[in-house]
């Protein structure tokens, strides 16, 4: 049985094709970003409305903010009554959370299939404890729509729950 002939280098639309895995990621880290600024807006505004012990901190790095967010309106936070539901919506965002270092810091290495339909290799060197840690993801293209829509519906679900915190709290 034979496959599909394979595609000539000079049949590949190389700049379309890495056009295309830039729109996804760019989507991808602008779904991120939405949630990086509902978060921080999230912690100021916990910060403003309660004097907690010990006080809410908000971090300079992403990582950090998740984590104080999610301190705060967990099950043993100052706001976990009124954050159920956000805390909710933040852990399924932390399902997902770590596709961000790779999108945002990763070297993308991109080939095509015999389809026609682009893969991508992205690779992340974390730093440990002063050793290197070699992070390696591979995305399909079919998969990385799949990707980019949970992302976004999670993402929706997140900001939308955090501005109904901020509202509620404010009152």
């Amino acid at each position: 049985m034979t496959g599909p002939a394979p595609l000539s280098n000079d049949a590949i639309d190389w700049q379309a094709i890495t056009d295309s895995v830039n729109m996804w990621r760019g989507a991808c880290i602008h779904c991120f970003t939405q949630a990086e600024a509902a978060i921080t807006e999230t912690l100021l505004a916990l910060g403003e409305v309660r004097n907690t012990t010990p006080p809410i901190r908000t971090g300079n790095l992403f990582g950090q903010r998740v984590e104080a967010l999610d301190k705060a309106i967990g099950p043993e936070g100052p706001f976990a009554q009124d954050g159920k539901a956000a805390s909710a919506a933040l852990a399924s965002f932390r399902s997902i959370e770590g596709l961000r270092v790779h999108l945002a810091h990763g070297v993308g290495n991109i080939s095509v299939d015999r389809k026609g339909k682009w893969l991508l290799v992205i690779r992340h060197t974390a730093m440990r404890s002063n050793k290197a840690e070699l992070h390696e993801r591979l995305i399909e293209q079919d998969g990385a729509v799949l990707l980019l829509n949970d992302l976004r519906r999670i993402n929706q679900t997140l900001c939308s729950t955090l501005g109904n915190l901020r509202k509620t709290v404010a009152q």
